[in-house]
């Protein structure tokens, strides 16, 4: 009997703290700080690719990878979406979403991220799906779409003055209408009709929302509760308000089954659950303005990836709620405080919190309780531990160490050996350090190093170190197998004999390694943490080694815990390495958010449940070393691919082609089976134009500029919860075209042009020629020689044509002598050579040997074309002394060859 009955009295604790931890919820809270559109919001869903899309009372946003775009909140944005009160967001089996505003209803194009009007002047307030079809509740009825033919049907069934605000699937494939003023139909989607159903209880009732859950059906009833309706009997079954149950508020805006319990919005009494039948308040929050979440109105609820609820409220924006290993107390620590400086878990449990300007606080891991001592307010903790079972001993920055009752907060003061040297160590500015050891006694690292025994109240000094006259500057990290306490300062790392009382310097560094923070692994590995990264010194080794990674740079707190887990603070951000070297990232979806860790617990049980951080954003709880999240599956895709501020559409492994000089090309993924606000590591890979290029980044998406023409792959993977990188996956074909002047259709114009530029000098050649020889020809073919003179020109005078007569009839007769010459000619005129020059000059325009030649070359032009002559006869004929001298003569006072001549001379 007595171990029947310990054995329910371990059970019944073991359900309270299963209660207790159950309500350990880190929120998000998305608002217009993080570009939200407009705070009120109104429905709230996820897609298939992640994005949480928020709908406000000014415009639709998608939440995506930590980031917000608005689409509706002006004309100009593209989005093809009309209106910006977003009345309900609906996601189909084809995974495309419908959007209901106030101007119809959209339907979002996929690949283009934009939406497309299907009917236009209507609101639709709900949406199901039913035997292929889409069925919309609005204020004039129920529209239908039919997927198959792509048909919309207004008015599909008629409801005069309706407002429709849920369609619910029933059992009989029928649909259970849900209207705010008319009450409840039975929507038959083959007959198109609408059946009352009758419940006297909703008469007159203004129905706010409603939803199945646990066989019933759940309405939140305007200032009247929440009442449970029996639609088999057609009556009311239960009624819940703040008079018979935990709700907070009798106003209730939203319903919804989320994780086999029914959530609660309520018009300003917070969130609440109901779980088999009882209502409580969601009051245990993490991570955002824990007053909103307990006093805040909701509209909206919805269900979202991992387990996450998401909550809309009327005027503070979005919430995701989550429960995760990492339980964050945000600013302000018990509503008094922030930064924390120091952190002593005591041997009770307890865990005390020093703040910077706020006092003691303290934190019971068993019941979740967290509180700051009044009076304490305004006191700067630099340090603080046990020194009994009744009191602390806190560093108080400008006033030394001080004594702290636990129960009543008031302070004594604290003497380190005597007054005199109490000035010393704790009067010149700087503010001692403090640790209690496992046997209970202190450690106090002020100017010099002491060991105070409470029980005796004796003091120890220790043997400083030469080159290290202020031991403030150190911070212990921990203790080895050996007793050896140890301890790391900006200039290097030491081990303290605490039982001959001595400080052994084990490493010097410089100030480019200046050391923020250590900790010391089970295999006596010295991790540290610097401003340029992680580092180590190896057991037996005498120099730091840096360790490789990508993930962090600054690094200000270190811990290890359970089989040689590493505990990484870097980057504001926290990291779990384990013992082969893995590392993971925890961040908001585990609990964690930004925040500069600045101290934690110096060395926990092999048993301890959890342990704690301390940092500029409050107090962290980490209760285990890795995430259950690890095992979900996770697939790469390609998310979208932009061009400027063009998006292009393109499948994963498709390809796309862009212009040589393209604006800016972003290529990015989506990781299917993650929360939207996970910051999760990518790794890119481009192969193209015999190069390989890889990148890794937090970011989702990639710029990719520079790139020459040519062909390009691109491959993603991601960081495991494992710490292990998934394989590449193929992302993505880029063809980048070569410019214009490079391209086969400009060289083929460019030879074209050069064609067509020598084909037009040719022609233009030969028709300058053609006319040259046209013209000479009519020059030289008609001319005949008038070697009697009678054709000479009627200006001539008698004495002048007889002079020509002569001469011609002299050359005539002697043309082929090759010998004939001026004074022959003038001996047969009688006149003298000069004479004869002048006259025949002022006759013909020529002197008497060029008039001689001319004559010859007229009748060679003769012959040429009147006869069949050889060139060597035609120029024996008219005097030449040879053929080539007759051509060459010829071709001087012509212009052309002989046989050219000949070959053109019309017959």
């Amino acid at each position: 009997m007595r171990k029947r009955y310990v054995f329910w009295v371990l059970l019944l604790i073991l359900a309270l703290q299963t209660v207790a931890k159950a309500d350990n919820f880190f929120c998000k809270h998305i608002d217009i700080d993080d570009g939200l559109s407009q705070p009120s919001v109104t429905c709230i869903l996820s897609d298939r690719q992640g994005a949480i899309w928020i709908g406000t009372r000014f415009g639709l946003n998608k939440y995506r990878s930590n980031s917000i775009n608005s689409f509706g909140i002006s004309p100009s944005d593209n989005s093809g979406l009309v209106g910006n009160y977003i009345h309900s967001l609906y996601l189909d089996c084809d995974s495309l979403l419908w959007a209901g505003t106030e101007k119809g209803l959209f339907r979002r194009n996929l690949n283009a991220d934009c939406f497309t009007m299907v009917a236009g002047q209507t609101l639709v307030y709900s949406a199901a799906e039913a035997g292929g079809r889409i069925f919309f509740g609005s204020s004039e009825g129920i529209h239908m779409y039919d997927r198959e033919k792509q048909e919309f049907t207004r008015n599909y069934a008629l409801l005069s003055d309706a407002y429709i605000i849920r369609l619910l699937p029933l059992d009989n494939g029928h649909l259970l209408v849900v209207d705010r003023g008319l009450g409840l139909f039975e929507f038959s989607p083959e007959e198109a009709s609408l059946k009352p159903i009758l419940i006297p209880a909703l008469e007159q009732s203004i129905i706010m929302d409603g939803c199945f859950y646990d066989g019933l059906l759940y309405l939140a009833i305007y200032n009247k509760g929440i009442y449970a309706i029996d639609l088999e009997k057609r009556e009311m079954s239960q009624v819940y308000n703040t008079r018979n149950s935990g709700l907070t508020f009798d106003v209730v805006l939203t319903l919804r089954e989320i994780g086999n319990q029914l959530w609660i919005g309520t018009d300003g009494g917070g969130l609440c659950r109901m779980d088999r039948g009882e209502i409580s308040a969601i009051d245990d929050i993490g991570g955002a303005d824990r007053s909103i979440i307990i006093s805040g109105s909701f509209t909206c609820l919805y269900e979202g990836p991992m387990g996450s609820v998401w909550t809309g409220s009327v005027r503070n924006g979005a919430f995701a709620l989550m429960t995760g290993d990492i339980r964050l107390f945000s600013s302000p620590v018990s509503e008094n405080g922030s930064v924390v400086n120091g952190i002593w878990k005591g041997k009770d449990g307890t865990v005390w919190i020093g703040t910077d300007g706020q006092g003691v606080n303290y934190y019971q891991p068993g019941s979740g309780e967290l509180k700051g001592y009044p009076g304490s307010e305004g006191l700067k903790i630099h340090s603080l531990t046990e020194l009994d079972e009744k009191r602390l001993l806190l560093s108080v920055y400008s006033q030394g160490l001080q004594t702290f009752d636990k129960e009543s907060g008031k302070r004594g003061t604290f003497i380190v050996e005597n007054p005199e040297i109490n000035a010393q160590e704790c009067g010149r500015g700087s503010s001692p350090k403090l640790y209690s050891t496992e046997d209970g006694e202190v450690l106090i690292f002020a100017i010099r190093a002491f060991l105070y025994d409470p029980s005796s109240r004796t003091f120890h000094h220790f043997d400083n170190v030469s080159d290290t006259p202020d031991v403030s500057e150190m911070s212990l990290f921990g203790k080895d197998s050996r007793g050896y306490l140890y301890s790391f300062s900006k200039t290097g790392l030491f081990r303290i004999d605490i039982k001959r009382y001595k400080i052994e310097r084990i490493l010097t560094v410089t100030e480019e390694n200046a050391i923020n923070s250590a900790a010391l692994a089970a295999d006596g590995t010295i991790w540290v943490g610097t401003d340029d990264g992680l580092k180590y010194l190896s057991r037996g080794e005498d120099g730091l080694r840096v360790f490789p990674t990508k993930f962090f740079n600054r690094v200000t707190q270190l811990k290890t815990w359970r089989d040689s887990h590493l505990w990484i603070a870097a980057d504001n951000l926290l990291f779990n390495m384990d013992g082969d070297g893995q590392i993971v990232l925890l961040d908001e979806s585990d609990g964690f958010t930004a925040n500069e860790i600045l101290a934690s617990t110096i060395s926990n049980g092999a048993n301890d449940e959890a342990f704690y951080f301390g940092g500029t954003r409050g107090f962290v709880e980490i209760n285990s070393p890795a995430s259950s999240r690890s095992a979900i599956p996770l697939s790469l895709e390609l998310y979208d691919v932009t061009i400027g501020d063009k998006r292009l559409e393109c499948d994963t492994g498709g390809s796309i082609k862009i212009p040589w000089r393209y604006e800016s090309l972003h290529v990015g993924v989506n990781l299917r089976g993650i929360e939207p606000f996970r910051k999760e590591m990518y790794r890119f890979e481009v192969i193209g134009n015999g190069s390989r290029f890889v990148t890794e980044t937090f970011q989702d998406r990639i710029p990719l500029t520079g790139l020459t023409d040519g062909t390009y792959r691109v491959n993603a993977s991601y960081l495991k919860r494992d710490g292990s990188w998934s394989g590449f996956k193929h992302i993505l074909n880029i063809v980048v075209t070569p410019p214009w002047f490079r391209s086969w259709w400009f060289y083929s114009l460019l030879v074209l042009a050069v064609l067509s530029i020598i084909a037009f000098v040719v022609f233009r050649y030969n028709e300058k020629s053609r006319k040259t020889l046209a013209s000479t020809l009519s020059r030289w073919v008609t001319t005949t020689v008038d070697y009697s003179g009678e054709e000479a020109a009627d200006s001539l005078s008698p004495h002048e044509k007889d002079l020509l007569k002569k001469v011609n009839k002299y050359v005539e007769e002697h043309l082929s002598d090759i010998n004939l010459n001026v004074a022959a000619i003038a001996n047969e005129t009688a006149m003298s050579r000069a004479s004869l020059y002048t006259k025949l000059k002022a006759v013909t325009g020529m002197g008497v040997a060029q008039y001689v030649e001319d004559l010859r070359i007229r009748k060679a032009c003769h012959l040429l074309k009147e006869t069949q002559m050889s060139i060597a006869e035609i120029s024996e004929q008219v005097g030449f002394s040879t053929p080539n001298y007759f051509s060459m003569r010829f071709k001087q006072a012509v212009g052309i060859s002989p046989l050219t001549f000949r070959k053109n001379s019309p017959d």
